[in-house]
């Protein structure tokens, strides 16, 4: 049975959809018996880099002869691998063939999906020696960073004409039959938690090697006090470095906010308050990142980076007219009488008048007090938050404090509830589930529930949704299914940055009002 690529592809999408059980068993089993029997005698070469590190391209070789498995963890997708003109017999990892199709130019188009598939060129495939002869290097490597390290990879040239090795940034090379080549890719490693992908190679030939490093960085942010953000750098290994923190305004041409960051020998927390100048939201997203020089001759390279940021106050905590918050409103559910107050308290708060107090008498376990919107487009939520920040005064009672969102789809989403075993102004952060489907609303700001009897107050303050985006995450990071609550850290007192040094906004359009980022 002979047909097009387009027929193939079709046909191995049906038969993706089958619901085959081999699906439920593990991939690599299933490769290990299909090379068995479909490819006896071949041995595991290589694996190629794929769109995402879900993506397996497996090169499996025998002699001359060349042959490709394909599956994924991730999304079902085409990726292409050069190869020459051919014939290509397909079978299933039960041995079984599925069908053929014939390659008509030099981009092998190949489907991967979670079903493994064999793909057998008829006769010998000289792109695919190159690939198979192309020299195998780690697929991970561990290190301490920051440091200047360079990967290399071999290409030799196994066929009778030349062969002309393409790479992104650099000269293309032309090698004779039987010349070789080795490829450099200089790597700047930093000390980011998250790890590299590395793809090297060339001429649609790459290896991807993952870095990671074991005295790696964080920068966690936190707009939790009005015109300032407070920035902590955690260094779990406690190595030193003396470096440069600058804050970029996205999309503008003004400089960064730049200044210097030292950490002694096994110093694992440094705290700083970092003016803003601004009140939020800001004009547009921000990103910090830290930089050390090394090397010699001198080189900057940069150690770790946030994602983009945007900060959102909650609204309607300012008192009406009544001395009530003027966007929310008190609900009781189960024996329980509360009151609420909004405004600035006798002594204080991080956020002023943007503050609500509520006074509560429990009268059984399982009550509940909730401080919910009394017109939730006045408080309308923009996109998907990653996560919303708020200071919360505990009075030790036990009780247990929350939130509570509602998704497009309707679903009530609540974080894991924090148990007030705190006295004084504690700043708590609770994060948004990946599964929300965007737009939220509110269900309640404050969701508190009574572990006991009791009777107290709290208060809440600076409510602040916090926006990023995911360039931080790993190629293949899967979702977190569970809604948690994100632990703050907050250690000692804040280096409080100059504020006659602020972020420079002058020359970018503000943002009109209501106009979320």
């Amino acid at each position: 049975m002979q047909f097009s690529f387009p027929q193939f592809f079709s046909a191995l999408l049906a038969l993706v959809c089958l619901g085959s059980p081999l699906v439920a068993q593990n991939q690599e089993l299933q490769v290990a018996e299909g090379v068995a029997k479909v490819l006896p005698g071949f041995q595991f070469n290589k694996r190629l880099a794929g769109r995402t590190d879900a993506d397996h391209i497996l090169l499996f070789s025998k002699g001359r002869d060349v042959a490709l498995v394909t599956w994924t963890t991730g999304a079902p997708k085409n990726v292409i691998i050069p190869a020459n003109p051919a014939t290509f017999s397909v079978f299933n990892t039960k041995g079984e063939l599925v069908g053929e199709f014939f390659n008509e130019g030099y981009a092998l188009q190949l489907f991967c999906g979670d079903i493994p598939a064999i793909f057998v060129p008829k006769g010998e495939n000289q792109f695919l020696q190159v690939a198979a002869l192309a020299e195998r290097i780690p697929g991970e490597m561990t290190l301490r960073g920051p440091q200047l390290i360079l990967i290399d990879c071999e290409f030799v040239n196994p066929m009778d004409k030349p062969l002309v090795l393409k790479m992104p940034g650099k000269k293309s090379v032309a090698l004779k039959s039987g010349d070789r080549f080795t490829i450099s890719e200089e790597v700047e490693v930093g000390r980011s938690f998250e790890p590299m992908y590395v793809p090297v190679g060339a001429s649609g030939v790459y290896q991807m090697v993952k870095i990671s490093v074991d005295n790696p960085l964080m920068i966690d942010v936190r707009a939790n006090l009005p015109g300032k953000l407070t920035v902590d750098i955690i260094n779990p290994a406690g190595d030193p470095f003396s470096g440069r923190m600058a804050l970029s305004l996205l999309g503008s041409d003004n400089a960064p906010f730049e200044f210097p960051v030292d950490m002694a020998p096994r110093e694992t927390i440094k705290t700083l308050e970092v003016p803003l100048g601004i009140e939020l939201p800001l004009p547009a997203p921000i990103q910090l990142s830290l930089t050390q020089y090394i090397g010699d001759p001198r080189r900057e390279i940069t150690l770790t980076e946030t994602s983009a940021l945007q900060f959102v106050n909650v609204p309607g905590l300012i008192p009406g007219a009544d001395q009530t918050p003027a966007g929310w409103k008190l609900h009781e559910m189960g024996d329980v009488f509360g009151q609420v107050r909004a405004g600035q308290p006798p002594s204080g708060a991080p956020w002023g008048s943007n503050t609500a107090m509520i006074a509560y008498k429990f009268e059984e376990p399982g009550a509940v007090i909730s401080l919910k919107p009394l017109d939730p487009a006045s408080v309308a939520i923009a996109d998907l938050p990653s996560s919303l920040g708020m200071w919360i005064n505990g009075d030790r009672s036990g009780n247990l404090i929350s939130v509570r969102w509602r998704d497009g789809q309707g679903k009530l989403f609540q974080p894991k509830p924090r148990k007030i075993d705190w006295s004084g102004w504690r700043y708590e952060t609770f994060a948004t589930d990946g599964m929300m489907q965007p737009p939220l609303t509110w269900d309640s700001l404050v969701h508190l529930e009574s572990a006991d009897k009791s009777s107290g107050a709290i208060m809440v303050s600076g409510p602040v949704f916090n926006y990023q985006s995911e360039v931080q995450r790993t190629l293949d990071e899967e979702e977190d299914k569970t809604v948690e609550v994100v632990d703050d850290i907050s250690f000692g007192d804040a280096m409080k940055i100059d504020p006659t040094r602020q972020l420079d906004t002058t020359k970018f359009q503000q943002v009109p009002s209501g106009t979320q980022q």
